[in-house]
C-alpha cells in the first residue's frame, strides 16, 4: 500500500444511511486519486444488509479503479457476521488488525 490511502471509520451500526455515506466517501477519494481505502471497523457492532452491499460495491468500485478496499479493526459480531455471510473470503488478502499496525509498516517503508 504505497499509494494514497484513504481512510475512513464508521461507528455503530453500518445501516441503510450509513452504507450510502460509505460509498459518497469511497466515491470522494476516487475523485482525490486515492485508489485505496482502510475501513476502519473499530467502532462498528454490528453491519446489515445495507452495510454489506455497501461493501461489496466499494470494493467494486475501487478494484474498478485499479485500486482496492482493506478492512482493520474487525470486532468480533463484525468478524462473525463476515464469516457466516462467506464476505470474509473478498477479504481475506486486505484484512489487517489494526490501524496502528498500518501506520508501523507505512513508517517502516
Amino acid at each position: 500500500m504505497t499509494a494514497p490511502l484513504t481512510i475512513i471509520k464508521p461507528a455503530g451500526v453500518l445501516d441503510g444511511v450509513k452504507a450510502n455515506e460509505l460509498c459518497q466517501q469511497v466515491s470522494q477519494s476516487l475523485a482525490l486519486g486515492n485508489n485505496f481505502v482502510m475501513l476502519d471497523l473499530a467502532d462498528v457492532n454490528f453491519i446489515d444488509s445495507s452495510g454489506l452491499g455497501a461493501l461489496i460495491i466499494a470494493l467494486k468500485m475501487l478494484r474498478t479503479a485499479g485500486g482496492d478496499l482493506y478492512l482493520c479493526s474487525i470486532a468480533e459480531p463484525v468478524r462473525s457476521l463476515l464469516s457466516m455471510t462467506r464476505m470474509d473470503r473478498l477479504f481475506e488478502h486486505a484484512i489487517v488488525p489494526s490501524l496502528m499496525r498500518v501506520e508501523a509498516e507505512k513508517l517502516l517503508k
